[in-house]
């Protein structure tokens, strides 16, 4: 692991490792998904969405980090695209996880997407192989 050095007060530090890359800077945290079967934490902003681990064989985690409890429409379609799952995602906090189960789903890629209060929050591809 690697470490760029403190040059300031308020200075990024930039931790390396072999799967991750993590951030830290004041007031926020970036880690993204290692794909060794880990699921970290969200990358910083406002209102975030990850899926989790991405390729998944079984089970997928909406993980979320929203500014307020909020409710979540997410639609998952796959290449044709037929739904596949549909769900409602009441999100009493402002960060948390919805698991998602793809067993009886077949192999392939899927676009899955969630609207809040009539907007779009993301749109993001999921594959599922086994």
């Amino acid at each position: 692991m690697q470490q760029a050095p403190q040059d300031a007060k308020n200075s990024k530090i930039d931790a390396v490792t072999k799967n991750a890359t993590v951030q830290e800077k004041p007031d926020s945290l970036a880690w993204t998904y290692t794909g060794q079967g880990q699921a970290l934490p969200l990358q910083s902003q406002s209102n975030a969405i990850q899926y989790a681990p991405n390729p998944t064989d079984d089970l997928i985690y909406l993980r979320y980090r929203f500014d307020n409890p909020q409710t979540v429409q997410i639609n998952i379609t796959n290449a044709t695209g037929a739904t596949v799952f549909s769900g409602k995602l009441n999100a009493q906090s402002t960060e948390g996880e919805y698991e998602i189960d793809t067993k009886g789903w077949a192999n392939g890629i899927y676009i899955a997407t969630t609207v809040s209060n009539g907007i779009k929050l993301s749109a993001e591809k999921i594959v599922v192989q086994r």
